[in-house]
């Protein structure tokens, strides 16, 4: 009885002992995750604009940060709504630059 106990608790432990790899595992998996989220077709500058961003966002967020961890979701959540605010801030400024860009002359004769 005694060996059949030490065998027992010998696979338990190694079974606990796994577990926190499949977590590395699968959260390495979702860090390979990417989406893509179209901004070329929208005006960043715009109310309508903004209401469409953040509708993509919301389904590239789902897509990104599904996952039953509460506490990692969240914090996914977060990281991406932070990348895509500070990507958007950029694109924004770029649509706002080439709407007001003035004709340059390059050269005169």
């Amino acid at each position: 009885m005694n060996k059949l106990t030490s065998r027992i608790a010998t696979v338990a432990a190694l079974a606990l002992a796994a577990v926190p790899f499949v977590a590395v595992a699968s959260q390495a998996a979702a860090a390979e995750r990417v989406a893509h989220i179209r901004v070329a077709d929208i005006d960043l500058n715009s109310v309508e604009g903004q209401i469409v961003l953040k509708a993509r966002s919301a389904s590239a967020i789902r897509n990104l940060c599904f996952s039953r961890d509460i506490a990692y979701r969240l914090s996914c959540e977060a990281g991406v709504r932070a990348e895509i605010a500070e990507k958007a801030a950029i694109a924004s400024q770029a649509q706002l630059a080439s709407k007001t860009a003035q004709p340059v002359t390059l050269a005169i004769r």
